[in-house]
């Protein structure tokens, strides 16, 4: 009966020592997400910006300003992973998608392109080699 006692103890001491790792776990997946999200936001703000940008038509200083906008969020878009940067790329508008995919390294853009929808995948394709937007 001690004995029982005994392993019945060590065995809800594992368990609490289990479910402290889990809930430290928990913690550290829900930080990262939360990262995640900051940087999908950032990357959406970018997108829109560059978007705006993209339809003002006012030559100049604006066009070192769009490349700068482009390269920031090609930057964000490249260390994000691909199911990621392909969902949020789906939202963003499309001149900004050919920019973004057209200047990432072509081993991540082809990752991305993967996630996207073949169609989509396509007509980005198309207006890269095409060249325009």
């Amino acid at each position: 009966m001690q004995q029982g006692k005994i392993r019945l103890a060590e065995k809800e001491t594992a368990l609490t020592q289990k479910e402290e790792e889990l809930n430290k776990l928990k913690q550290d997946l829900d930080a990262r997400s939360q990262s995640l999200d900051q940087a999908a936001t950032n990357a959406q703000a970018l997108a829109d910006t560059q978007a705006t940008n993209m339809q003002a038509t006012t030559p100049g200083p604006s066009a070192t300003s769009n490349n700068t906008n482009i390269t920031s969020a090609v930057k964000i878009y490249e260390n994000m992973d691909a199911p990621t940067a392909a969902k949020i790329l789906k939202s963003a508008d499309k001149q900004v998608r050919i920019e973004i995919i057209r200047n990432m390294k072509k081993d991540k853009a082809a990752e991305i392109l993967k996630q996207l929808d073949t169609a989509e995948s396509a007509s980005i394709l198309e207006a890269i080699a095409k060249g325009s937007n």
